[in-house]
């Protein structure tokens, strides 16, 4: 093949990739050739003729990034008479006038390890607070007695400040860290929701400094039954919707306000950005994942670690009262959910 996709450099990084065109395939790495027991016969070959069974679901993957430019599926192939499930992510790359197809192949199995793991590290994120919390406060406490003796060194006050400001970051990543590793369902307040989510969000420097960000948090006479990790996903959901609104604003504005009124919780988002009703209408429709095809969410300048599956099913659990429009000066997006008859 003649065109400059550097696929030498992804043989030496030990990447397992396969390149297809025009619904041939043109390439495939010895990875693939190793990990699927296949082979390549001539420069250009069928899909059937190198996956087998799994042509069809490959096919259909492909015909989904040449309407989107990217698609991550699972699709089952054989391997020595055994079905795994493996992971193909591609994307569309011109070249030369010519249209390739870029796929990056990674067995199922790899992806869970990886999902264990940063699972585990999530078990541990409120031993570790603990762990630095402790000795911060001693040092916290330490301050306030020096300056009640008299003893103040310039700037005491701004000191002790920045030291509470970093506490609160760490009571609220522990208490959504161990809230969503109980997954209980309870009575809970809306407000505490999006204080928590929103600190996790910060820790994304382009969410924390490319885009101004108004949080209203008013009081709440009601509360919401449910998990915290559902309203988590809820709220995180429809942030990003906001957030896609807005991405490509010079100034980038979003407002989140909570508040209540005829008996039902309502997180209101607002934004200088463009028309919601393709980007809500797409969030909701990715429902169910199946066995051979899966549908992620991955943003280049955000990662915040969620997928739109089942979205349109918690919404219905909880019943939640969705609007969304324009406005002179952008959109917004209003979610209601019904409060629990009992007060704060």
């Amino acid at each position: 093949m003649k065109f400059n996709i550097p696929l030498e450099l992804f043989n030496k990084l030990q990447i397992p990739f396969a390149v297809f065109r025009e619904g041939k395939v043109v390439h495939i790495s010895q990875l693939i050739k190793n990990l699927l027991g296949i082979s390549l016969s001539g420069e250009y070959a069928e899909v059937a003729e190198v996956f087998g069974d799994s042509a069809a679901a490959i096919e259909e993957h492909l015909q989904e990034v040449l309407k989107n430019s990217y698609a991550e599926s699972v699709v089952v192939c054989s391997v020595h008479s055994e079905k795994i499930p493996v992971v193909f992510r591609t994307i569309a790359v011109e070249e030369n006038g010519e249209l390739y197809l870029l796929s990056f192949l990674e067995p199922l199995s790899n992806i869970k390890r990886k999902i264990k793991s940063f699972a585990f590290m999530g078990c541990s994120i409120p031993g570790i607070i603990h762990n630095v919390s402790n000795p911060m406060t001693v040092v916290l406490n330490k301050i306030q007695i020096m300056k009640m003796k008299g003893i103040e060194p310039d700037q005491m006050t701004s000191l002790i400040t920045e030291i509470r400001k970093i506490q609160d970051i760490f009571d609220n990543v522990s208490l959504k860290s161990i809230k969503e590793m109980k997954n209980e369902e309870g009575a809970i307040d809306i407000n505490i929701i999006i204080k928590v989510n929103m600190e996790f969000l910060n820790a994304n420097s382009y969410v924390k400094h490319k885009i101004r960000k108004e949080v209203v948090l008013n009081n709440l006479p009601r509360m919401v039954r449910g998990r915290f990790l559902d309203l988590s996903q809820i709220f995180l959901a429809f942030f990003y919707i906001i957030f896609k609104s807005v991405e490509d604003k010079g100034d980038r504005f979003i407002r989140v306000e909570t508040g209540y009124k005829d008996g039902k919780v309502h997180i209101n988002f607002s934004s200088n950005g463009v028309s919601l009703e393709e980007l809500v209408e797409s969030a909701i429709e990715k429902v169910l994942l199946d066995s051979n095809t899966y549908t992620g969410c991955f943003v280049e300048k955000i990662n915040l670690g969620w997928t739109f599956e089942g979205l349109k099913h918690l919404l219905d659990l909880y019943q939640v009262d969705l609007d969304y429009g324009t406005k002179p000066d952008g959109n917004y997006l209003s979610l209601g959910f019904i409060a629990e008859e009992m007060t704060l």
